[in-house]
């Protein structure tokens, strides 16, 4: 990785730093923002509103997968398919990725709900 130190524009007034002096990183890293870069009450509202909409649907697909992948993965019982019997190894694979996809579906929906709640106003379910 390469980091290139960035400079200052312009400006030689007197106190001032030189123009290629570098900025601290600090200053970068804060994420202050200049108060012409500020986002308007409303406008900021309207963002938080479309983000809490695109979770929400995000949270039903993921609920909709977790059904899924729990019905499919049937409590570890799933039915064999017509090429696999109950104690063959192929079997006992595809339950362990069942397993898996179930155990996916509810971090996601975990991870959309803590992001939901982290938006506030979200109930989060």
């Amino acid at each position: 990785m390469t980091i290139v130190e960035g400079t200052r524009p312009g400006g030689g007034q007197s106190g001032d730093k030189p123009a290629n002096a570098p900025v601290p990183a600090r200053a970068v890293a804060s994420g202050a923002r200049a108060p012409s870069e500020r986002v308007e009450p409303e406008q900021q509202r309207q963002r938080d509103a479309e983000a809490r909409r695109i979770l929400e649907q995000e949270l039903r697909r993921a609920e909709e997968r977790l059904q899924r992948a729990r019905a499919d993965y049937a409590d570890g019982r799933p039915p064999p398919l017509a090429t696999e019997n109950a104690d063959t190894a192929a079997y006992q694979a595809r339950v362990q990725e069942l397993r898996a996809r179930v155990e996916r579906a509810e971090a996601d929906v975990a991870a959309i709900r803590r992001e939901m709640g982290r938006l506030g106003g979200a109930d989060g379910r």
